[in-house]
């Protein structure tokens, strides 16, 4: 079964001088379809503080976070970017919202940018909906030019779709940052007149790849981004055979019948026109 995406909800925004500290950040009210995947990825830079204590909720769903790309501490980069992401399956859809909170001593400077997309999957794999996953951060003071390969850690399956989300501090403005070859933008988000550039992307059509992949960009500060392979539903049958000794087989639906002949040495065997002698 293909996978479709849908996005569902977005929400971003920035704030100097008083940033978001011990926030709740919630998008608008959404219905998810039945039988769907939902994943959010969320991004954002902190200034002079390292981001803590993130959680998500939302529609009373089981969320599980698939990777979480942070740095360590202890650095001294005056900046930090931060990109995770989370899935929860939906079996009967209603309206809800999702929500992304952080507490305790997590921002106390003055600036941070923020970013929170929701897509919805279907066609997806409801006993492993995810494959490989990967993410790269880099610190402020390192620089970036070029096209971002972020390694899965292997290569997923011809049938599956990598979804990923970028946050790049570019310091003296960014432009914003696309989607490279064989993936299609997702949210995105420039704030107008500050630095911090938010490029979620997805894979166009399914395909095997080792990489999430966004075009060339430069910048002076660091970026942190996540992505993850969605697994799609197989479509091949599930074989159960029964009744073997007695002569019939059900395989699955439609059923197979088998018939099962013990013959003697001498037998005389008569198949589709052809007749042992």
């Amino acid at each position: 079964m293909a996978l479709v995406r849908t996005q569902k909800a977005t929400i971003s925004g920035g704030s100097a001088g008083s940033g978001f500290n011990n926030a709740n950040y919630a998008t608008s009210s959404f219905t998810p379809a039945n039988n769907s995947l939902l994943v959010a990825k969320f991004n954002c830079i902190t200034l002079n503080a390292q981001l803590s204590a993130v959680s998500i909720a939302g529609g009373g769903l089981t969320w599980t976070k698939r990777i979480e790309t942070k740095p360590d501490t202890g650095n001294g980069a005056n900046a930090y970017s931060y990109a995770v992401i989370w899935t929860a399956p939906v079996t009967t859809g209603a309206s809800m919202t999702v929500a992304v909170s952080w507490t305790g001593n997590v921002i106390d400077d003055t600036f941070l940018v923020a970013g929170l997309e929701v897509e919805e999957w279907t066609g997806y794999d409801t006993t492993t909906p995810v494959g490989l996953s990967g993410g790269e951060f880099v610190y402020a003071n390192v620089s970036h030019s070029g096209a971002q390969h972020t390694s899965l850690g292997g290569t997923t399956a011809s049938t599956s779709v990598v979804t990923g989300c970028l946050i790049s501090d570019g310091d003296t403005g960014d432009p914003q940052i696309n989607a490279d070859t064989g993936f299609s933008n997702g949210f995105q988000y420039n704030w107008s007149g500050q630095w911090p550039c938010i490029a979620n992307i997805y894979q166009t059509s399914a395909g095997a790849v080792t990489t999430c992949d966004w075009a060339s960009w430069t910048r002076a500060w660091g970026h942190a981004d996540s992505a993850i392979e969605i697994r799609a539903a197989g479509g091949a049958p599930t074989l159960t055979a029964t009744n073997l000794a007695s002569g019939a087989a059900a395989l699955g639906a439609p059923a197979l019948v088998l018939n099962v002949f013990r013959l003697r040495p001498d037998a005389d065997i008569s198949v589709g026109g052809w007749r042992s002698v």
